[in-house]
């Protein structure tokens, strides 16, 4: 049997972890923006602003949003649509975790910024909270499937708007 932890507690441990590899990815974007710069807009062909600034932005929206959404389906833990926007936020984080795998491997060729937290707690945290999402049966099959395409949305072209209007990205 796994740890005991109240469908509450787990929520908001969505929100902390959130807040754990946006800080992470934060840190290191200050000391590898001109790696960062170079190899994407090399490799990727991405322009990219010339300084890191505009990424704070991004990531504190990316925080406060996840946390504010967290916070609005722990008040009400046993509503459906609440604990699935909140276990959208997961879905999202699960595949940011394999995104930055991706660019670890493809880009970096090593260490990429939010890799340590994505490995070491999203993906296990991801596993964990699906598991007894689906034990306790918070949500519908129907509504569980629809988490995938809607984290896809999220971390797609939402994201991608977000750095954009952001200036992370440059208008080409």
């Amino acid at each position: 049997m796994g740890p005991v932890i109240s469908r509450r507690a787990a929520l908001y441990l969505i929100g902390a972890l959130v807040l754990v590899h946006n800080t992470e990815e934060a840190v290191a974007f200050t000391h590898l923006w001109p790696i960062l710069h170079e190899r994407v807009a090399e490799e990727a062909g991405i322009a990219l602003s010339a300084t890191p600034e505009p990424v704070y932005l991004a990531l504190l929206v990316a925080t406060l949003a996840p946390a504010v959404i967290v916070a609005w389906a722990a008040r009400q833990p046993d509503q459906p649509v609440r604990l699935w926007f909140a276990l959208l936020i997961q879905t999202v984080m699960f595949l940011n975790a394999l995104a930055h795998v991706a660019a670890a491997l493809i880009v970096f060729h090593g260490y990429a910024p939010g890799l340590l937290s994505a490995i070491l707690l999203n993906l296990p945290y991801s596993i964990f909270v699906y598991r007894k999402a689906q034990r306790e049966r918070w949500l519908s099959r129907a509504a569980s499937w629809l988490l995938l395409p809607g984290a896809l949305l999220v971390h797609g072209p939402l994201l991608f708007g977000l750095l954009l209007g952001g200036g992370v990205l440059a208008r080409g």
